[in-house]
């Protein structure tokens, strides 16, 4: 490996390693570093070997058609004066960014993922060590960056870290694996990974975020049970993530109506405010059923006043977002959008049985799932640091793949001429 291709392989793998440590502290960052890290490092490889990494083209018609939806609801949107394009227009450079940076590591991964495993699983380790301070520590680290924040009532405020650190050392520690499964692990590999699994043990425990804690516990179930060398396996869970994306409003309203009052009274629901959510599950359902076909536009809910609330364990008159995918698809895009959604996550599963080995199936359903998890219950689909944080996940996934097909995804640019062609 000359200068050249070590120096921008190793600013990559130096910016990648950043995230854990941005996660950890300053999670919103991620909404910058990933998308960034995707620019520099495309354009890097791009003038050092003339040919542009380019992500597959399933990635890219799936990205174009979120970004298309989401610009179309505009026209029919709740209110299209107070939402303008300001959501797609801030959405487009990280989806670009993201999909930049999925195509590096997809043409490059074998210059990139053997030093990007030990360096991400040590910055993972560092990040898992900072967030454990913090909870453990009355919030140390966070009120040296937020000393505004006088008053904190629990440690909800890290949950953001604690989501984004659990990712991330799963993603550290499947990389690891595929390492080892290839016969390319090394002793200091092994002890961090080791570290990192008993770094996340005290978090899950401490923290008071139950979708972390929820999609751990599904990670190792998933890690461990599922039978991965069954080719048309993908097709069960296809099956029913559409059953429960497109009957999702129905679901909400029977969970409302028959669960919520008995999950009040566990306490660890509770203290997740799950009838919270299952009342706003419910309120922005029925009002997402009033227009079923397209839905009320792109981030509706922040627009919406007049929501028919019971206000039984919601308090609130309204609701920034609905915590909840399949729910915010619905009310912001209608049956159209659960429809595309779910057409995307099933080619999402083909792809993962069709495109890996045994354990890089093992390792993207794994973070599939846990993903989808966190966003069945917990985040907005367009907080810029969530797109950041599963836009890395789904570009370091990448390295579980084989070497892309150079003639169909990779554009060379002819030195002499200057043209582009296509091969």
């Amino acid at each position: 490996m000359n200068t050249q291709s070590s120096r921008i392989t190793i600013t990559t793998i130096l910016l990648l390693c950043l995230i854990p440590l941005v996660a950890a502290i300053a999670p919103r960052g991620l909404a910058f570093i990933a998308p960034i890290t995707g620019l520099i490092a495309f354009m890097g490889y791009t003038l050092r070997d003339y040919k542009m990494p380019l992500p597959s083209r399933n990635s890219i018609c799936a990205l174009c058609t979120a970004l298309a939806l989401m610009s179309a609801s505009v026209l029919w949107g709740h209110d299209a004066d107070a939402i303008t394009w300001k959501y797609p227009v801030k959405t487009a450079p990280l989806f670009l960014g993201i999909a930049l940076l999925a195509g590096v590591i997809a043409h490059y991964r074998d210059e990139i993922a053997p030093r990007l495993c030990t360096a991400l699983m040590s910055t993972c380790l560092i990040g898992a060590v900072l967030v454990t301070i913090n909870l453990y520590g009355d919030s140390a680290i966070y009120r040296a960056i937020h000393p505004e924040d006088i008053y904190l009532k629990n440690l909800s405020h890290l949950n953001r870290s604690v989501v984004a650190t659990v990712l991330l050392c799963a993603l550290s520690l499947f990389m690891f694996t595929g390492q080892r499964a290839h016969g390319a692990s090394n002793k200091a590999q092994r002890i961090l990974a080791w570290a990192i699994g008993f770094a996340l043990i005290p978090i899950i425990i401490k923290t008071d975020s139950q979708s972390a804690q929820l999609a751990t516990v599904a990670g190792v179930l998933c890690a461990v049970i599922i039978p991965y060398s069954y080719n048309k396996f993908w097709l069960i869970p296809a099956a029913t993530i559409t059953a429960l994306l497109l009957s999702a409003p129905f679901i909400a309203q029977h969970l409302f109506a028959y669960i919520a009052s008995s999950v009040e009274g566990m306490a660890w629901l509770k203290d997740g405010y799950a009838a919270a959510r299952m009342e706003i599950w419910d309120f922005v359902s029925r009002r997402a059923l009033d227009r079923p076909w397209l839905g009320h536009g792109i981030e509706a809910t922040r627009s919406i006043k007049d929501f028919d609330i019971a206000h039984v364990y919601h308090i609130e008159n309204g609701v920034l977002h609905p915590h909840n995918f399949a729910i915010q698809t619905w009310i912001e895009f209608g049956l159209l959008g659960a429809t595309l959604f779910s057409l995307i996550l099933t080619l999402c599963l083909r792809g993962i049985w069709r495109g890996a080995s045994i354990n890089g199936r093992r390792a993207q359903f794994t973070l599939f799932a846990m993903t989808l998890i966190m966003a069945a219950i917990s985040y907005g689909m367009w907080q810029g640091w969530w797109i950041g944080l599963l836009g890395f996940i789904f570009a370091g996934a990448q390295v579980f793949y084989p070497e892309m097909d150079a003639r169909s995804d990779v554009i060379k640019s002819d030195k002499s001429s200057g043209s582009a062609a296509s091969y």
